[in-house]
């Protein structure tokens, strides 16, 4: 475990390290949130910029918009609680 480089080293430095992989859930379930502000998403306002980042990345565009998308639609992790910034996901 020493050997491997942390998570966090691939990131900072760009490193392809690390091997992701994505399978079906069967425990899914597709019926609507219990509550979605999808006014907050700001997938289509940046769009293009998402497109051009994931190619130059070589990372799916939609699995992207779709993290985007759920981080801005289903409402504030900060705000409404006033967590410490230290456990806020934007930092802030």
């Amino acid at each position: 475990m020493a050997d491997e480089i942390s998570r966090k080293t691939c990131i900072q430095y760009d490193m392809h390290c690390m091997n992701l992989s994505v399978s079906d859930n069967p425990k899914a379930n597709s019926d609507a949130p219990i509550y979605e502000i999808s006014q907050f998403s700001q997938v289509n306002t940046y769009s293009a910029v998402i497109e051009w980042a994931a190619a130059e990345k070589g990372v799916d565009a939609r699995l992207v918009k779709a993290i985007m998308y759920m981080e801005t639609t289903r409402g504030y992790y900060d705000a409404p609680l006033d967590w410490p910034a230290r456990i806020s996901p934007s930092g802030r």
